[in-house]
């Protein structure tokens, strides 16, 4: 999970930063980076996890992405 994040985060704050217009967002793109990447992290090892148990399937992937990206609708809206 720390390795994934760990290379995911400075990734995604990166791309972030290319493509950030505005300074109120490039302030905040260090967190939302942060945020994502933890998110990112957590379905690979959630699905690598469920995969040893033998308990993945496509379905269960499906539903762990949908999770996942509520959890980030919700987030972008709050603020």
């Amino acid at each position: 999970f720390a390795a994934l994040f760990f290379t995911l985060a400075p990734l995604i704050r990166g791309v972030s930063l290319q493509f950030a217009r505005s300074k109120l967002y490039q302030e905040a793109v260090g967190m939302h980076a942060a945020r994502q990447a933890v998110m990112i992290a957590a379905f690979v090892v959630l699905n690598a996890l469920l995969q040893m148990q033998r308990a993945w399937n496509g379905l269960t992937a499906l539903l762990l992405f949908c999770v996942f990206a509520i959890i980030e609708i919700v987030a972008l809206a709050r603020r």
